[in-house]
């Protein structure tokens, strides 16, 4: 309860919009349930109630979410040369780099940022600060394995969260929230 889990999502340019569904190919997935040991922290509590029918008082996780297609995800120069990576390992990374820069914005460490996150989930400025993902699931058909996961729906789901960042709104709402 006292991290800020963060989920994947996958990206694809149609026409001239881009589409984001949860992360879910080339045998990768966004993680993402209710957790068997914690229970539902308050920030949680603030969901709506057919939200929280799901929670049965645990712990859900994604938070948040970005980017993790190794095919769609985060490019970087190594070795003299352009290359992608992907994974929630590379989501988590993008999400910690602008939880610095909104520091830096605010001229102080905000701390824990999830009770402003799910505050801001519950505000009028929703819309404009996060991407709802709500396409895709997480369940997993690999190797014989068939595990049927969740899926992404409208508001806060556990495989995208609350969704991902729109980064030019979501930073200064966030500063102002956790005031």
């Amino acid at each position: 309860p006292w991290v800020t889990s963060v989920g994947g999502t996958t990206t694809r340019l149609d026409g001239t919009s881009v589409q984001e569904s949860a992360w879910n190919s080339n045998g990768g997935a966004s993680g993402g349930g209710f957790s068997a040991f914690f229970p539902t922290p308050d920030f949680q509590k603030t969901l709506p109630a057919t939200v929280q029918n799901q929670f049965n008082n645990r712990r859900g996780v994604p938070d948040v979410s970005g980017d993790a297609d190794p095919n769609t995800g985060l490019v970087f120069y190594f070795t003299g040369q352009w290359q992608q990576v992907g994974g929630t390992s590379a989501s988590a990374p993008l999400w910690a780099g602008l939880m610095a820069i909104a520091n830096q914005m605010a001229g102080h460490p905000l701390g824990f940022i999830n009770p402003a996150l799910y505050k801001l989930a519950a505000s009028s400025t929703y819309t404009q600060d996060f991407r709802d993902v709500t396409t895709g699931n997480n369940d997993v058909h690999e190797k014989g394995v068939n595990v049927k996961g969740y899926p992404a729906v409208q508001g806060w789901d556990p495989v995208t969260g609350l969704g991902t960042p729109n980064a030019a709104k979501l930073l200064p709402d966030l500063i102002a929230a956790m005031k």
